[in-house]
């Protein structure tokens, strides 16, 4: 006895496990519904165009579910579609057909070929430093020479000179001419005269000694060489003059050819002017003659059709008579054809009639089954949309007359406009263009589009006796099937 209730209570044990373990499954399958159902998924579209090439076009949408669990971008750019499935932080699927060895191996070989790169220019810097070194060296001579070339002076390069002479001779040879010089011209350009005044400097000295030496040349001198110094000097002074008279003739000639070439110039212009405006006025007149000779042979054209049509329209009169008398006609015909081809089924067609016609509240009903649709579709309505819009159809009226209807149309059709609801075009009156930028977002859920539309459906009075009147039709239109069959 006590073995068979030890077995029972084992047993029972097992039970309460196995309906734990189902009802914990259970539970499971019913949270993993009610997610799948509830909780909605996100989209987020942009599609912008900001060149006039339509080649420009990008498109960018994202799908998300499960607080971005999973996701799904979605791009097109340059002509080419690239999407992908991520789940967390994996990749699921793309549109590339390589897998992730074969990006990692790529991955391998790219950074291999950069060492080997980066090994190569190392080598290539290392090999040249001995003739970098000497052309360095070279610029640097050459910056030092032309800086001693800028800077240096005459006297400067006397005293180098001197220095090096006498660095390269023995002592007894030297030149010791310049020893002191600079000691001398420094004494005499930093000395003061006893009343405390700068003396003058060296070439002061030297201009006011050669003047007092002209004055005791001239004083001293014979009147045959003064009379000579006095014509020299004319003579001079006169080829100066007629050289300074030459250079004005040559500078009034060259601003007398100057002048003359402006004027030619002139000339050429007003000449090439007056040829494009006869040409002008030629190609109007062509043209103009082009106009009227087509405006005749138009006018030409159409007295010949008339011609043709009045001498057609006994013929065209008789024809449309006959199709008069067809048209007369037909509602026999129609009777005819319908009682040999669909004779028989006209019957139930009337009876059906007269069910739908006897069939209460038929507005409620139509109304009813519209819903159904709409409530679906509501719910892929975005939430949140902006964009911007600037296009020209390269007539400034028919742009005109369409930025108008837009505007008259807008609070019809988005009456909303705040910061997540924002449409705004703009009109380009000069030119062709199309360049817009669009963003929507919204959600929404297998809830919202299939399971709460059709439960407000199926509890629907208007409905449910639609559903009640069908299924009585189709119950008759079997039994009449079966009588039709038993006879």
């Amino acid at each position: 006895m006590s073995i068979l209730l030890a077995m029972l209570g084992v047993i029972g044990t097992i039970l309460k496990w196995i309906l734990l373990i189902v009802l914990g499954i259970i539970a499971l399958v019913i949270l993993l519904l009610i997610i799948i159902f509830s909780v909605p998924v996100g989209y987020d579209v942009r599609g912008e165009k900001p060149e006039e090439d339509f080649g420009s076009l990008q498109l960018r949408a994202k799908i998300s579910w499960l607080l971005h669990l999973v996701r799904v971008p979605v791009t097109f750019q340059s002509k080419e579609l690239k999407w992908m499935v991520k789940v967390a932080w994996f990749n699921v699927a793309s549109s590339d057909s390589s897998t992730a060895d074969s990006d990692e191996d790529a991955a391998a070989d790219v950074e291999q070929k950069a060492d080997g790169d980066a090994g190569a220019a190392a080598g290539t810097i290392e090999e040249p430093q001995g003739d970098v070194k000497a052309e360095a060296d070279k610029k640097v001579d050459a910056v030092d020479t032309d800086i001693g070339k800028k800077t240096g002076t005459d006297e400067d390069a006397d005293v180098f000179k001197s220095d090096d002479v006498n660095i390269g001779a023995p002592v007894d040879q030297r030149d010791d001419s310049n020893i002191g010089a600079d000691a001398h011209v420094s004494a005499d350009t930093h000395a003061e005269t006893d009343d405390g005044l700068p003396a003058e400097s060296e070439g002061e000295t030297m201009k006011r000694k050669s003047m007092l030496q002209r004055g005791l040349d001239m004083i001293f001198m014979k009147p045959e060489e003064l009379l000579a110094e006095w014509k020299q000097e004319r003579r001079e002074a006169a080829a100066n003059r007629e050289k300074e008279q030459l250079a004005k003739k040559e500078a009034s000639e060259k601003r007398r050819l100057e002048k003359e070439a402006q004027r030619k110039e002139k000339e050429e212009a007003r000449a090439r002017a007056a040829e494009e405006k006869a040409a002008k006025v030629r190609e109007k007149t062509e043209q103009s003659k082009e106009k009227e000779q087509a405006k005749a042979e138009v006018k030409a054209l159409k007295a010949k059709k008339r011609a043709e049509f009045l001498e057609n329209l006994p013929d065209y009169m008789e024809k449309f008579w006959d199709i008069f008398e067809a048209v007369l006609d037909a509602p026999g015909e129609i009777e005819n054809i319908l009682e040999e081809k669909i004779g028989p089924s006209w019957d139930k067609f009337q009876k059906y009639k007269r069910m739908f016609d006897r069939y209460p509240r038929k507005a409620e009903t139509l109304k009813a089954l519209l819903m159904v649709p709409l409530r679906m579709l509501k719910p892929f309505v975005p939430r949140q949309y902006e964009g911007t819009l600037d296009f020209g159809t390269g007539d400034p009226a028919d742009t005109a007359k369409i930025l108008g209807l837009y505007y008259s149309l807008m609070p019809l059709v988005f009456p909303r406009q705040d910061r997540r609801h924002h449409w705004e075009a703009t009109a380009n009156l000069q030119e062709k263009t199309l360049i817009f930028d669009v963003r929507i977002k919204g959600h929404f859920s297998i809830n919202s589009v299939v399971v709460w539309p059709l439960a407000r459906a199926l509890f629907n009075k208007d409905i449910l006796r639609l559903m009640r009147f069908a299924w009585r039709l189709y119950k008759n239109i079997k039994k009449e099937k079966e009588q039709q069959e038993g006879e």
